[in-house]
């Protein structure tokens, strides 16, 4: 007669068996697939955080159940050693992702192992290279200058002036489209477009300042006021200030660019991805606002 304890036990060791043999399984499936090859440098390392790439490699390994590589470029590394190694981390990655300032290296691993497909991110100032067998994906400059319109009409819905600090001149197209942000998002004045490290004389007071330059002296003068920055920095390094940043980094756009790659799609532009910081936001129903805001994509 077989008592019931023992068809429990049994049972128990039944169910953990088999728990046991799929995790085995799947830890080998997830081993032996083709990984997911990204090229990064110490540089970039220590701009965006050590621990956040880190959680990003780990989030982007388990949303593709891939091993996620990243091949770190020494400084002054040449095209033919960042190939070689590439081919030393993995002989057939599932794909291989590229910052622009690799762009040279990622045409010759892209001519030189043209089954494994290539991807080689623009940003928002690169134009696409001549020549290359790649994937090339540069930021929605568009997309991203219209949602930072929109951001700004909110900090700037009580009154006020919006500044927008730039490195270079802003193409009139990348203008419209934040000016279009500003209106839709009800801001009916005009914005002031200054060059990186200008002073601001004027009487008004600042509502909010969107930073694609460096503003640094006049941030120094005026640390309270909201900033909508464009930028790859760990936000954990930002002043309290910085509201909203743009971040159109690899890590940024490396998922949605695997399942490009995954669903044989065509290369296109990919919007950055935006961080808002509830802790910073300045009243309570704020922070929706800016999730309204940024939740319109445009037309």
């Amino acid at each position: 007669m077989v008592h019931l304890m023992d068809v429990r036990r049994s049972w128990k060791f039944l169910v953990a068996g088999f728990l046991f043999s799929c995790l085995i399984l799947g830890g080998g499936f997830f081993y032996f697939r083709s990984p997911v090859v990204l090229v990064s440098d110490a540089a970039f390392d220590a701009l965006y955080g050590i621990r956040r790439t880190w959680e990003k490699r780990i989030l982007l390994s388990l949303r593709f159940f891939r091993q996620v590589k990243i091949v770190l470029a020494a400084e002054n590394t040449g095209a033919d050693m960042l190939v070689f190694a590439i081919e030393e981390a993995h002989g057939a990655p599932y794909c291989v992702l590229f910052p622009y300032r690799y762009f040279e290296a990622a045409g010759r691993y892209a001519a030189q192992f043209s089954r494994i497909p290539v991807a080689l991110f623009g940003g928002r100032a690169q134009e696409a290279p001549e020549e290359g067998n790649f994937l090339f994906i540069p930021t929605d400059i568009q997309q991203d200058f219209y949602l930072a319109g929109r951001c700004a009409a909110v900090f700037a819905e009580s009154g006020g002036k919006i500044l927008f600090f730039q490195e270079n001149s802003m193409p009139a197209a990348i203008r419209e489209a934040f000016m279009k942000g500003l209106r839709e998002q009800g801001f009916e004045g005009e914005p002031l477009f200054l060059s990186a490290g200008a002073a601001y004389s004027g009487s008004e007071q600042p509502a909010c300042v969107v930073m694609l330059g460096s503003a640094v002296p006049f941030l120094e003068q005026h640390p309270d006021l909201p900033v909508i920055l464009f930028s790859w920095i760990n936000p954990n390094l930002t002043a309290r200030g910085v509201k909203i940043i743009f971040d159109d980094s690899p890590w940024a756009m490396a998922a949605r660019t695997v399942s490009m790659i995954a669903r044989g799609a065509e290369a296109r532009p990919l919007r950055s991805d935006i961080l808002f910081f509830q802790r910073r936001m300045p009243e309570r129903g704020f922070l929706q606002k800016i999730t309204d805001a940024i939740g319109t994509n445009m037309q």
